[in-house]
């Protein structure tokens, strides 16, 4: 996948949430954002955002199909993978290789062998009062990181986040979430 020009895509996406904050109903902005995500990234074919509600409820939304649901399926399912852990530890995550990934063992290879997705990245994107989300952009590629992903986060995971997202995100709040994932 290889973000915009200079590298920062959680603030391309925070520009892009910005501009649709306007936008008559959450879901529909979280639908272009999204939609947004495949056009802009380069190598992204299916992206989506993960919802964590204050009573520990996770859901995905936005998806561009079906895929995104079911990878995140899988991790909701075991309880670790990178969204999960982009919203709990406020990092970027960038799997180059699902199919050789260590890092979460139970859903990497399982994502990759079940769904066809390669590479996955995932950032926080937004904190509301009661919500965390992220942003998952998914390729049936692996070797993203060599196909051109630039920015100024060392690969694997960096810090990065957006308070922006979908209407009433409010900058400047922090939460840490974990597998039991809090707002």
């Amino acid at each position: 996948m290889d973000p915009t020009p200079d590298g920062d895509l959680a603030e391309a996406f925070a520009d892009i949430a910005r501009r649709l904050h306007g936008e008559s109903s959450t879901k529909k902005v979280h639908e272009r954002i999204g939609r947004a995500a495949v056009h802009t990234v380069g190598g992204c074919d299916h992206a989506a955002i993960s919802l964590v509600y204050r009573h520990r409820a996770i859901d995905t939304v936005g998806a561009t199909d079906d895929v995104p649901h079911q990878v995140d399926a899988i991790q909701y399912d075991v309880g670790q993978g990178p969204c999960l852990n982009a919203i709990a530890e406020h990092e970027v995550f960038l799997i180059d290789d699902l199919a050789i990934d260590e890092r979460w063992p139970l859903f990497s290879r399982r994502a990759a062998e079940e769904t066809g997705v390669r590479s996955m990245l995932s950032f926080r994107l937004f904190l509301e009062e009661d919500v965390l989300g992220a942003l998952n952009l998914y390729s049936r590629k692996a070797g993203v990181r060599r196909a051109g992903l630039r920015g100024r986060h060392r690969p694997g995971h960096a810090r990065g986040d957006s308070h922006a997202g979908c209407p009433g995100a409010r900058p400047g709040r922090s939460a840490r979430a974990g597998h039991g994932v809090q707002p």
